[in-house]
């Protein structure tokens, strides 16, 4: 979704050998392309004005919901009910899948390209002059799509990851609800959906609103890049390789949107003061690198020092060791069948957690390798060397 609208957006010249393949796939996966390529005459429906325009692409959203309206029409006739968390969850899970698109569709009138003589197009409708009364008579619904869309589904999901911790563990109806949000992410990452809303967003909010070619190239890089680099740290899906193909993919992007400096149309405006911008906010952004590792950095040493004069570093240890202690002896009391049927809703990165601790725990209390392959031994000083045997630790217990 974003490398359509930053090719249909961004002034830039593509090798011809990618413009035709690109177009046909935009025509038949874009709502207007593939209207013309049905030759459906749209015109005729919704009338040819720019308002008409706007309001035909406000309306699509709502597909969902009046897929649905005729779904519901059909089951009371055949005497059944929908189940409405189950239909709030399709929904919401369509418009998070298609957010990126959704928010373009709401900010469609701000892209604007400046031509020689000065004067602003819009660059989905080229021949609409940016600031003019049509327009202004269509941005009323452009705003209200913003409203409607954008503002009202982050409040959703927002409104939603408050009551989260709470709800999930008492309705079942919120998890039905709400399993667009929960069910594919780690247990602790249950906001993870809202911060990719807001990453959405941002990507499109900082293509709509700068007029300077090379600042909307720097923000959306910087975007992308913010995004990429937490959702690194956060690792927030519960499968590893959907993490890893995620990162790759925006890594992809932000490589894409590098590389497309070189392909700017450079005969569409001039590149002096562009260029005097884009120093001036290279500037700024370095500077606020430096000031947010900066910060970083004070705060973890503030942290440090907090921690020595409240504690020592002994003490610490032995206060989560006699925790561990006190944990693994609880779950020694469980009955089997209550053990195994806890670990079965384990997911992939909690199996690897859980892996890792179980490693660590054989290292330091039993004093015996985690594993026979170097890549899984670590150093034990003191000790003699013996690799851990589940058979003969079994055979002890």
């Amino acid at each position: 979704q974003c490398l359509a609208y930053f090719w249909e957006w961004l002034p830039l010249r593509w090798p011809m050998e990618l413009v035709d393949p690109w177009d046909v796939l935009l025509d038949i996966f874009n709502y207007a392309g593939f209207l013309e390529t049905i030759a459906f005459k749209h015109d005729c429906l919704f009338g040819q004005g720019l308002e008409f325009r706007v309001a035909r692409d406000a309306l699509l959203p709502m597909i969902p919901f009046v897929s649905f309206g005729i779904l519901g029409i059909i089951y009371m006739v055949a005497g059944r009910n929908l189940h409405l968390p189950y239909v709030w969850n399709v929904i919401a899970g369509i418009w998070m899948g298609l957010f990126v698109s959704i928010s373009a569709i709401a900010l469609q009138l701000f892209p604007m390209e400046q031509m020689p003589n000065g004067k602003f197009f819009l660059k989905t409708n080229a021949g609409v002059e940016g600031y003019s009364d049509e327009w202004f008579v269509a941005v009323p619904i452009s705003l209200a799509s913003v409203v409607l869309y954008v503002c009202s589904f982050a409040t959703y999901i927002a409104h939603a990851v408050w009551q989260a911790p709470r709800l999930a563990s008492t309705s079942d109806a919120f998890l039905q609800q709400y399993d667009f949000l929960v069910a594919d992410v780690r247990p602790e990452c249950f906001g993870w959906h809202l911060v990719g809303v807001f990453y959405s967003w941002s990507v499109m909010m900082s293509q709509a609103m700068a007029t300077n070619i090379y600042l909307r190239l720097d923000l959306c890089i910087a975007v992308v890049l913010a995004y990429t680099l937490l959702e690194v740290q956060v690792q927030p899906s519960i499968h590893r390789y959907v993490n890893n193909v995620s990162i790759a993919l925006k890594l992809a992007l932000v490589s894409t949107l590098v590389l497309a400096t070189a392909l700017l149309d450079r005969s569409t405006f001039d590149v002096t003061p562009h260029i005097n911008q884009t120093r001036f906010l290279l500037v700024v952004v370095f500077g606020l690198a430096v000031l947010i590792v900066l910060l970083r950095t004070c705060y973890a040493l503030a942290k440090v020092f907090d921690k020595a004069f409240k504690s020592t570093s002994r003490a610490r240890t032995l206060k989560y060791a006699y925790r561990c202690q006190e944990m693994v002896h609880k779950l020694s009391l469980l009955p089997l069948a209550d053990f195994v049927a806890s670990m079965q809703d384990l997911h992939e990165a909690e199996v690897a957690s859980l892996e890792r601790l179980q490693k660590m725990l054989t290292a330091v209390f039993l004093q015996q390798q985690p594993g026979s392959k170097l890549l899984t031994q670590r150093i034990i000083a003191c000790s003699s060397y013996s690799v851990y045997n589940h058979a003969s630790t079994s055979k002890e217990i």
